[in-house]
C-alpha cells in the first residue's frame, strides 16, 4: 500500500566518485530515477521527480549521463520536460519545459529520446508528439532550448512523423531522427547551436521497415530497429 509500481524504462551506466560501476534506473510509473550500485544492487539515491499528488503523472522513460557521471539528464514523458541530475550532490539541479500543452489536459509533447553531443554541451531530445527534434544547450549555466530539427516529410502538414529515437555521428555533425509513424530516418545536419528560430528542416530520409523505435551510430554504420516486423506492411503470420 502506497507504493507505485516502479517500470523501469530508461538505464544509463556511470561511475561514480571513487570508480565504482553505477546504474542510473528511469522508473517510468513511480515518477523517479534510482541510482543502483551494480555490484550489490543497493540503491544509493532516490531522485524524487513527482510534481502532482497523483503518481504517475511526470512519467521518467529515458536516461543519458556524461561521461564523467557526474550529471544526468532525464526525459519526462507526461510533463513535457528534460530534468537535470547533479549525480553527485545527489539532487535535481534543474529542468527544462519543451512544448508543454496550453491546457494541462491536452496531450503532451512526449520527450521520449535522448543523446549528448561529443562535447556534452548540446542534448538531443525527441518529441514524439510534436514531430521534432528539440537541442538543448546544457552545462553551467543550466539548460536553454537552442534549436529545433523538423522531422516531417516533404509536404507533410499534419501530424504524424512520431520520432521515438535519436543518434549522433561519432564526429557529432549528423543527427538522425527514427520516425515511427512514416517508417523513415530524418537525416541533419547538427550546426552550431544558436536561439531557436525557424525549425531545420531535414538534409533527407533513409526508408525503413515498419515501425522503427531505434536508432544507433557506430562509426559508418547507421544501426535502425524496427517493432512491427521486416517489411513495411503487415506481416503474414
Amino acid at each position: 500500500a502506497g507504493i507505485a509500481i516502479p517500470a523501469p524504462t530508461g538505464l544509463a551506466v556511470v561511475k561514480s566518485a571513487d570508480g565504482k560501476e553505477q546504474i542510473l534506473v528511469a522508473d517510468e510509473f513511480s515518477d523517479d530515477v534510482l541510482l543502483v550500485d551494480a555490484a550489490s544492487g543497493k540503491v544509493e539515491t532516490r531522485f524524487d521527480l513527482a510534481d502532482h499528488p497523483v503518481v504517475p503523472s511526470a512519467y521518467p522513460i529515458a536516461v543519458v549521463a556524461t561521461n564523467d557521471g557526474s550529471r544526468a539528464y532525464v526525459a519526462l514523458w507526461n510533463d513535457s520536460s528534460v530534468v537535470e541530475l547533479d549525480l553527485r550532490a545527489g539532487r535535481i539541479a534543474g529542468k527544462v519545459a519543451l512544448f508543454p500543452p496550453s491546457v494541462a489536459f491536452r496531450p503532451s509533447s512526449h520527450p521520449i529520446s535522448l543523446v549528448l553531443s561529443t562535447d556534452e554541451k548540446m542534448l538531443y531530445v525527441a518529441l514524439a508528439n510534436r514531430d521534432m527534434v528539440a537541442g538543448v544547450k546544457v552545462g553551467a549555466k543550466g539548460m536553454q532550448l537552442a534549436r529545433l530539427y523538423d522531422t516531417h516529410l516533404p509536404g507533410q502538414t499534419y501530424f504524424g512523423a512520431m520520432p521515438d529515437s535519436v543518434a549522433l555521428s561519432d564526429d557529432g555533425t549528423m543527427l538522425y531522427a527514427v520516425n515511427s509513424g512514416t517508417d523513415s530516418v530524418a537525416v541533419f545536419h547538427t550546426k552550431p547551436a544558436s536561439l531557436v528560430g525557424a525549425p531545420e528542416t531535414p538534409l533527407g530520409f533513409i526508408p525503413t521497415e515498419w515501425y522503427p523505435t531505434a536508432v544507433a551510430v557506430k562509426e559508418n554504420q547507421l544501426y535502425i530497429a524496427t517493432g512491427k516486423g521486416r517489411g513495411t506492411g503487415p506481416n503474414g503470420a
